[in-house]
């Protein structure tokens, strides 16, 4: 398929996100430079699609529209060179907002690229995420200044955190962690997951789930 169209170079950067919401972040494998594609076929009009370096083209998605939107997730696949072995399948998602822009600028569309989910440990100990059905484990330190982008290792599988808390020195030595039961991330909510402990009291959790502009922010 070919089609004629602008290519626009772009960077997903913290600075992006409005004022309410601006946090410093940090990316699992770094984030590779952004670009996106303005298709200019006739029935194409009013869409783009989005890639990264090491990523496949997205699907393209509308950014158009009368009054503000949540386009929601962009997903581009991996390229198999671009991962490491056993992670072919990995997706990276980018979360695109639409809004219309105010006064004088009324006919212009702001289009607004954020980390589609971001993780914040506000437990007092450290933390490890993983998908469930996989074994990557990203570890989260505690602190509400510690925001960390979230991309699923394995597209295929179902889209569901899991939650370890990290044993430490401190801990009595029958205390032994297990991880908690998996929890869907994809619809704001309020919840509550256990984590198991042998020998000793279990870990309750209390998980708070939050959409903003195209994020969604999982605040444990």
């Amino acid at each position: 398929r070919e089609a004629r169209g602008l290519e626009i170079a772009a960077e997903l950067d913290a600075a992006d996100l409005p004022p309410e919401s601006q946090m410093s972040f940090r990316a699992v494998d770094g984030e590779p430079g952004l670009q996106l594609y303005s298709l200019e076929d006739s029935g194409a009009r009013g869409t783009v699609q989005m890639r990264m370096s090491c990523t496949a083209w997205s699907e393209p998605f509308a950014v158009t529209g009368s009054s503000t939107m949540d386009t929601g997730a962009v997903q581009m696949l991996v390229n198999s060179s671009g991962v490491a072995a056993g992670r072919q399948s990995r997706g990276i998602e980018v979360g695109v907002a639409v809004q219309v822009a105010r006064g004088a600028f009324h006919r212009t569309k702001i289009i607004t690229l954020t980390p589609r989910y971001i993780i914040v440990n506000r437990l007092s100990r450290v933390i490890q995420v993983r998908q469930e059905g996989t074994a990557f484990a990203l570890t989260v330190p505690p602190g509400a200044d510690n925001k960390v982008v979230w991309h699923w290792p394995d597209s295929r599988k179902r889209r569901n955190l899991r939650v370890l808390p990290v044993r430490e020195s401190s801990d009595p030595q029958q205390w032994h962690t297990g991880w908690s039961g998996a929890f869907s991330v994809d619809h704001v909510r309020d919840t509550v997951v256990m984590m198991s402990s042998q020998g000793g009291d279990a870990v309750y959790a209390d998980v708070c789930i939050r959409k903003i502009h195209g994020s969604i922010l999982v605040l444990i």
